[in-house]
C-alpha cells in the first residue's frame, strides 16, 4: 500500500477537506509545490491559484485565494481565504462575474485596494474556468 499523508484544508467558514492522500501539490506564492509524504516541515505562503490532492484513485481539485499552507511530513494543513471545488464549479458564473468585476473596473472611482481586490477577484475566476476546461 503507498504511503500517505493526511491533508486538512480549511477556510474561515469550514473544514473543506480532510482525508489521506499520496500527494499534493500546493500553489506557493514563487511557483507550484508537490509534496509527498515524509517531506520537510515548513510553513509555504500561498497565493491564488489550484490545490490538487492526489488520493489512490482520483485527483481533487480546488481554488484558493491565498493564505499559508504548514507541511509537518505527514500532515499538510492548508488555511486558505476562500476555497471552491472545481467539481462543483459553474465556469458559466464565473464568466458572468469577470464581466460584471470588469465593469466595475471601467466605471467607479476606486481606491487602490479596491482595484487590487477586483483584479484578484478577475485572477480567481479566470483560474477557475481554466481548470473547469482542462478537466473536461
Amino acid at each position: 500500500m503507498a504511503e500517505t499523508l493526511r491533508v486538512i484544508l480549511v477556510t474561515p467558514e469550514k473544514e473543506v477537506y480532510n482525508d489521506e492522500a499520496i500527494m499534493v501539490v500546493l500553489p506557493a506564492f514563487y511557483g507550484e509545490m508537490g509534496v509527498l509524504p515524509k517531506h520537510m516541515p515548513m510553513m509555504v505562503a500561498l497565493r491564488c491559484g489550484e490545490v490538487r490532492i492526489k488520493t489512490l484513485d482520483r485527483v481533487i481539485s480546488y481554488v484558493v485565494d491565498g493564505g499559508l499552507a504548514e507541511v509537518t511530513g505527514q500532515v499538510v494543513k492548508v488555511l486558505a481565504n476562500f476555497s471552491e471545488d472545481m467539481s462543483e464549479a459553474d465556469p458559466e458564473k464565473a464568466s458572468r462575474e469577470i464581466v460584471e468585476l470588469e465593469s466595475l473596473l471601467e466605471n467607479a472611482e476606486l481606491t487602490d485596494a479596491e482595484l487590487d481586490r477586483i483584479k484578484n477577484e478577475i485572477f480567481k475566476y479566470r483560474m477557475m474556468i481554466k481548470i473547469s476546461e482542462r478537466r473536461h
